[in-house]
């Protein structure tokens, strides 16, 4: 027998995978790898604590790599070593040279790259949501058809973050849902104990109820904004390129905020009046290899970190004031005086 709420999450479920489905094909067209399959495999152990530590290095860098130069002094390490680890990881299949690079860049190969863009993507679901395997494929891939794919990592990879936030379409909680050796009766513990109310339908499926659901969108504003802390000028960090290093060896990507504002403090201090233009801040970020899109960067500057501009974003800063939109000039803002 159903319900008037088992009814809604029927109609949204059905909703988001046509959003989906929209947006798959938007972002994908009829590319012809639409359907690879997403290998759930471990990071391997590697010999040595140098390719340990390069290898874990690593998993920060974009898929654009990074140059042995800057490995080895990420790594602390003189560059003829660095070179040598690179090349021992390289014929264990564990990373590889970018094609066409020049100079050389370095990255993972795509099974473990794409292993842990799902996992840090997983990993921004945070108590009281949950969001869909579809939703995880959108953010790293650009489309949805990966969804079932995502679904095999988060039931076959040990170290999957919080498996019970991420669902089926509509929030299913699938009849197969695996975390080890526990089944669906487990996911529903783990919701409801984090205040997910759990809907049930005449067929005896579960539901999360959608008041809980997160999508895509929320996910990859937080891939950006929020998934590394602010930039901490102190003795405890340092930074090299995009790159935040902690004290304890701990390694985070810069977030766009943090890249984009560093950027606009240099302009500033080479302008004569103290004001820089957007497209002088997409083109720094462009010279010293940002990872972040065109688009990105310029929702930052124009709305997100302008203090005058419409905020329609969850995140805003205040960090640019716009003296002349028409022309996208700015300035640095001071809550006194602007």
């Amino acid at each position: 027998m159903s319900t008037p709420e088992i009814n809604l999450a029927r109609i949204i479920g059905e909703a988001f995978l046509a959003y989906a489905d929209q947006k798959s094909q938007q972002a994908a067209g009829t590319s012809s790898d639409a359907e690879a399959v997403i290998e759930t495999v471990e990071l391997p152990t590697v010999r040595g604590h140098r390719q340990q530590e390069i290898l874990e290095l690593l998993l920060a860098a974009p898929d654009e790599g990074w140059k042995t130069g800057f490995i080895a002094q990420a790594a602390n390490m003189e560059q003829a070593n660095a070179y040598l680890a690179l090349q021992a990881l390289q014929r264990q299949a564990i990373v590889e040279l970018v094609p066409g690079s020049d100079p050389q860049k370095w990255r993972l190969v795509p099974r473990y790259r794409q292993r842990q863009q799902i996992l840090s993507a997983a990993n921004l679901v945070r108590p009281g949501e949950f969001t869909t395997y579809g939703d995880i494929s959108l953010v790293v891939y650009g489309h949805a058809r990966a969804g079932q794919a995502v679904g095999q990592v988060a039931a076959k990879i040990a170290d999957f973050p919080n498996p019970h936030r991420v669902l089926g379409k509509g929030g299913l909680i699938p009849p197969h849902w695996m975390d080890g050796s526990s089944g669906p009766d487990e996911a529903i513990r783990h919701l409801e104990e984090e205040g997910i109310e759990i809907l049930a339908d005449d067929e005896g499926r579960h539901f999360a109820h959608p008041r809980h659901y997160i999508d895509f969108d929320i996910l990859t504003s937080r891939m950006h904004d929020e998934a590394t802390p602010e930039r901490d000028t102190s003795a405890n960090v340092r930074f090299v390129a995009d790159v935040r290093i902690e004290a304890d060896g701990r390694i985070t990507a810069m977030t766009a905020h943090e890249e984009i504002r560093e950027v606009a403090h240099e302009l500033t201090a080479r302008s004569e009046n103290g004001e820089f233009t957007l497209a002088e801040i997409l083109a720094a970020m462009k010279a010293r290899g940002t990872r972040y899109a065109e688009s990105t960067i310029r929702t930052h500057v124009t709305s997100r970190m302008c203090a005058n501009a419409p905020n329609h974003h969850g995140v805003v800063y205040q960090d640019f004031w716009c003296v002349d939109r028409g022309s996208g000039r700015y300035r640095l803002y001071k809550a006194n005086g602007r």
